[in-house]
């Protein structure tokens, strides 16, 4: 376990020199009489009972194995070895800090919108800190010492880095993200170890609500008045509870309707702020009364768009209603086509076979006659084409000017719902419609092979019929 390995580490400290950073642990000293080289084995015991770090073993300058590196430890022999963190960071998805100062200075470092924050990355990582008195516990991370019991935050529906772009302008940075899911934090306190944790989640929820990013330091907000803001100063007192409020004014704006949520939302911030103070201070201070207002005054406004909606939503399912009537109107118009067209076969065939019935054979032999039913089946496939063309075209033509104008028209009824009617009504008799054209086309091509081999068939039944 970690809480061994810390204990070899002090151990070691009396006598040898360390350096530590995210990805390493480096001892080297010199060895003396007296010393006792169970520490390193009892250092080797705990590496390979985790099997999540990867250590190396140097003795007089030169790389060697463990069994090597104790029997070869004598008295003013240089020794060095070093623990990779990360050999297996994406595996494991755990590591240590084994100095607090040493932590406490990697994560001031850190960067809310750098991609290549570790915290932002795709696994879940748990970090064990040597003497920790504190805890974090976030979603995608945790922060404890070995002998704490804590596990991952559960997963929220704060909003991606996808949907964030999507309604924020972010000026283009290679390796700009904006995570809020992954940074907040549901349990701990803000102290002087784990403020830049706190830091972090209260910056990327904060810009959540922004009209624009410029950078990780500046924010515009375009409310009453367009205003332009440092985002964040260190002089912010935070907490969970700062967290949950800011959390909840985030997945409100971005539940539904966000552009005119945020809108309603920056109104009130703008008019209230103080522009000597920096955005999330501001935010913190003025947050409940903003979000508090921004419902108020969106109640009103989509209780005063109601009856637009109903109207909207009306004319909307009358327009849906022409346009699936339109393709009962090609599949019956289609219908009627083949109906026609058969019975005026039928009636050839019929005038033909009569005004000959005396002489049957000189039906089944007479070249023109046989023209005439070819000339037929030729009829029957050039209907169909023209027929099945003509309504494809006129049917994508009336369903693309529908789609248009209802998408610059449409004022009350969101994108989503507007796909929902569509694919509720005019997919299902699309589908209909193509489904029965199949079978309707199938027809006239069978009509049209039996025509145009009348002749021969009528021989088959006339030779059958002698026999």
């Amino acid at each position: 376990m970690l809480t061994h390995l810390f204990n070899s580490f002090n151990i070691l400290t009396e006598y040898a020199e360390y350096s530590e950073g995210w990805a390493f642990i480096n001892f080297e000293g010199k060895w003396q009489d007296g010393q006792n080289s169970q520490v390193f084995k009892d250092i080797k015991t705990s590496i390979d009972d985790n099997s999540f770090y990867v250590i190396t073993w140097h003795l007089d300058g030169q790389a060697v194995d463990f069994e090597t590196f104790i029997e070869d430890l004598l008295p003013g022999s240089k020794w060095d070895f070093n623990i990779n963190k990360l050999a297996r960071l994406s595996i494991n998805m755990t590591t240590f800090f084994f100095n607090q100062e040493i932590f406490k200075e990697w994560s001031r470092n850190l960067d809310a919108f750098d991609t290549s924050n570790p915290l932002l990355s795709p696994f879940k990582l748990k970090i064990f800190i040597n003497g920790f008195r504190e805890k974090v516990v976030a979603t995608n991370y945790m922060i404890c010492n070995p002998s704490q019991s804590c596990d991952f935050a559960e997963d929220n529906v704060i909003p991606s880095f996808s949907k964030i772009n999507s309604v924020i302008h972010i000026v283009a940075r290679e390796n700009f993200i904006v995570e809020p899911s992954k940074l907040y934090i549901t349990e701990g306190d803000c102290t002087d170890m784990t403020y830049p944790f706190f830091r972090m989640a209260v910056q990327s929820l904060a810009v959540c609500i922004v009209s624009e990013l410029l950078n990780n330091e500046t924010v515009v907000l375009r409310g009453i008045r367009k205003i332009e803001m440092f985002l964040y100063k260190n002089t912010t007192k935070l907490d969970t509870n700062i967290l949950e409020d800011l959390k909840n004014t985030v997945m409100w704006i971005y539940e539904d309707k966000t552009d005119l949520k945020l809108k309603l939302y920056l109104d009130r911030f703008t008019l209230d702020v103080d522009l000597s103070k920096d955005y999330t201070s501001e935010l913190i201070l003025l947050n409940r009364t903003s979000i508090e207002q921004a419902k108020e005054r969106f109640s009103f406004i989509t209780f005063e768009r109601k009856d637009q909606y109903q109207k909207e939503l009306r004319d909307l399912l009358k327009d849906i209603k022409g346009v699936s009537d339109l393709y009962s109107a090609k599949v019956r118009g289609l219908l009627s086509s083949l109906l026609r067209d058969v019975l005026a076969g039928l009636l050839l065939i019929g005038i033909t076979i009569l005004s000959k019935i005396d002489d049957v054979n000189s039906v089944t032999s007479s070249s023109i006659i046989n023209l005439v039913f070819k000339a037929f089946a030729v009829y029957f496939v050039l209907s169909i084409v023209y027929q099945t063309i003509f309504d494809v075209l006129d049917i994508n033509n009336t369903k693309s000017e529908f789609i248009f104008w209802k998408q610059t028209s449409r004022e009350y009824i969101g994108q989503d719902e507007f796909k929902k009617l569509m694919e509720g009504t005019i997919r299902k008799r699309e589908i209909f419609t193509f489904c029965f054209y199949g079978v309707l086309i199938i027809t006239y091509l069978v009509v049209a092979c039996v025509s145009y081999n009348f002749i021969y068939i009528l021989k088959n039944i006339i030779s059958a019929s002698n026999v």
